[in-house]
């Protein structure tokens, strides 16, 4: 079975806790952090900040190394 804990994922913010850091229903390039449990996340300050999973939806998994299609590159 497939171990998806380092892959790349294209991620959608559903919440409106971190509202100054993510806005609402924007995509994000997201890495698992295994050890804390967060999804690292570079936030509209440009700042690389852990956040709590269950405030995102996954919308594609991209293996690791993989990058976005050329097409999906625009809405990130």
């Amino acid at each position: 079975m497939r171990n998806y804990d380092n892959d790349l994922l294209k991620v959608r913010y559903l919440g409106g806790y971190y509202n100054v850091r993510l806005k609402k229903n924007k995509l994000y390039l997201a890495e698992r952090d295994p050890v804390f449990g967060l999804l690292r996340i570079t936030d509209e300050l440009g700042e690389e900040t852990g956040f709590e999973p269950d405030e995102f939806e996954v919308v594609k998994v991209l293996e690791r190394g993989g990058m976005p299609d050329d097409g999906e590159r625009d809405d990130i």
